[in-house]
This record gives structure tokens, C-alpha cells and sequence, in this order.
């Protein structure tokens, strides 16, 4: 009898428990509590700090890209949103990354100011975040090498085939084959037209720790070829502007 028969097959529950759905009272005054706690600091900021853009993003971008062990300082971004590159294909494919980080995030922002911002979950916006952030990209940026193969990443698109296959640590994520069922499954599981505001605010926090499903790759499905949380954290900005989050500086 054929091996796959014996093989469980890859639900997209996987990734469950994906949120609170009926937090207790308890949480929902931690949340209440955190909530005007954050309000009142993000008062006191500066009117530069509390601005989107600006310094702030350059330090979301540093910041998020040295999580991922790629050193691109602030001046250097900078330099590379005005057109100044290295001259070094290495520095100057990471000065490309970290503008697109930026530019990215006032996208984002701007959408969100209009009232324009979609679904932050949804299949389509997590695809666009995606080919936001790699559009342009040279062909290097796009050339994932693994366990001896090449692989050209598409940009907006997920893992689809067997040869996209990914492992991260320990971790297997899902199969590429997947990877489409699954995201569904997490696109109907944060629709924020389905929960209330107490559950709309804890999610932006619960969404980094249990089932971060986005295009780059969340811990449990990792749906972009390329493995990394660079074009996921403009994802989560958007998730935490619709849920009606206050921010404080990021």
C-alpha cells in the first residue's frame, strides 16, 4: 500500500489556537488597562515622534532588519531613499531592502489615514504587502539558494510547489501545496467584522506570538519562499491600525 495513505494529511486547524475568542473579564481589564496606558503615553510624545514617518520609520527599519542580522545603519537608509547607493552589490542590496521597508510602511500609513486600508489579514493585502516590498528588487534579492537548490521568489505570491518546501530551525512549516488553504483559514479566522473590540486589540499582540501567518512567513506557515519578517512587520502595522490599537511610537 502507498506510503501516502499512512500520512495524516496537513489540516489548516494546524495553526489553531490562532486568537482569543471570548477573552474573560479578567483579560479584557488587562486590556482596558493597557489600552489608556498606551493612549496616555503616546500624548506625551513629541509631535514629530508621534507622526508616522519620519525618524520613527528609519528605526522601525533599522530595527527590524537587524532582527534578521542585516546591519543597514539609519544614514545609510537615508542615503538610500534619496538614490545614494553603495557601490558594493552586498550593502546595496540591503540599503534596497530597508528602503522598501520604508517606503512600504507610509504606504501603509497612508492607507490607513484614508480610511482606505483593507482587510490587514486578508490573502489579498498580505500578497500586495509582499510585492510592495520586493517590487523592483534586483535579481539577486529575488534568488533564494537552499539545501542546494535556486529558487526564484515571485513576488506577492505563495509557496505553491514542492521545491519551495521551506525549514526554519526545527520547525517544518506547511507544505507548499498548502499554503493557499491555510491562509484562508487565517484570513477567516482575523476578520475583524467578527470580533469585538476587546478581541480587535489583543489580537495585534497575540498575532506576533501564535499563528503569524503573513506572506513572509509566519511561525506556523511561512508562505513566502523567502523566510524572513521584514515584509511582515508592515503587515502587522496594518493590523494594529485597523484594529483600532493605539499606537505609542511604532
Amino acid at each position: 500500500m502507498a506510503l501516502e495513505r499512512f500520512v495524516t494529511p496537513e489540516r489548516s486547524a494546524k495553526i489553531e489556537p490562532a486568537r482569543l475568542d471570548a477573552p474573560t473579564a479578567e483579560i479584557a481589564d488587562v486590556i482596558a488597562e493597557l489600552t489608556a496606558a498606551a493612549a496616555t503615553l503616546g500624548r506625551a510624545l513629541h509631535p514629530r515622534t508621534a507622526q508616522p514617518g519620519g525618524p520613527r520609520s528609519l528605526m522601525n527599519t533599522y530595527y527590524s532588519n537587524l532582527i534578521e542580522g542585516h546591519d543597514t545603519r539609519p544614514r545609510d537608509i537615508e542615503r538610500a531613499l534619496a538614490g545614494e547607493l553603495d557601490q558594493e552589490e552586498g550593502r546595496r542590496n540591503l540599503q534596497l531592502e530597508a528602503a522598501a521597508h520604508v517606503r512600504v510602511q507610509a504606504r501603509i500609513d497612508r492607507l490607513a489615514a484614508e480610511g482606505a486600508l483593507p482587510p490587514p489579514a486578508s490573502c489579498d493585502f498580505l500578497r500586495w504587502v509582499h510585492g510592495a516590498f520586493y517590487e523592483n528588487a534586483p535579481e539577486a534579492m529575488l534568488t533564494i539558494k537552499a539545501n542546494g537548490r535556486q529558487i526564484r521568489m515571485t513576488p506577492g505570491a505563495w509557496r505553491s510547489r514542492p521545491e519551495e518546501d521551506v525549514a526554519v530551525g526545527r520547525h517544518q512549516p506547511s507544505s507548499s501545496d498548502r499554503v493557499e488553504d491555510f491562509m484562508r483559514h487565517f484570513e477567516e479566522r482575523f476578520r475583524f467584522d467578527r470580533m469585538g473590540r476587546a478581541t480587535r486589540i489583543s489580537e495585534p499582540r497575540r498575532w506576533r506570538i501564535s499563528s503569524r501567518g503573513s506572506i513572509r512567513g509566519r511561525n506556523t506557515v511561512h508562505s513566502g519562499k523567502r523566510v524572513d519578517q521584514r515584509g511582515g512587520r508592515p503587515a502587522d502595522r496594518g493590523l494594529i491600525d485597523a484594529a483600532g490599537a493605539p499606537r505609542i511610537a511604532g
